[in-house]
């Protein structure tokens, strides 16, 4: 099993978060950015994959690419 993977989100970061999930009109990029906002209220990401019906990977990954891509990382990549 993947190790609990955590964020830590300054206010700020957390503000534009929060208003790109509330401006975007695809679900799955919605849903992405609702890991992040999950995270950042201090879910791991075992704890957010079920709530958000994806997997581990999937979060951990998302996750991942908020920290080192910021809300541009993100998105799906197809």
């Amino acid at each position: 099993m993947p190790a609990a993977l955590r964020i830590q989100v300054r206010e700020e970061a957390r503000e534009e978060v929060v208003r790109c999930y509330e401006e975007t009109t695809d679900a799955e990029t919605r849903t992405r950015y609702q890991m992040v906002v999950l995270a950042s209220e201090g879910h791991t990401a075992p704890q957010i994959a079920p709530l958000v019906r994806r997997s581990v990977d999937t979060v951990a990954r998302v996750l991942r690419r908020y920290q080192d891509e910021g809300v541009a990382g993100v998105p799906c990549r197809r």
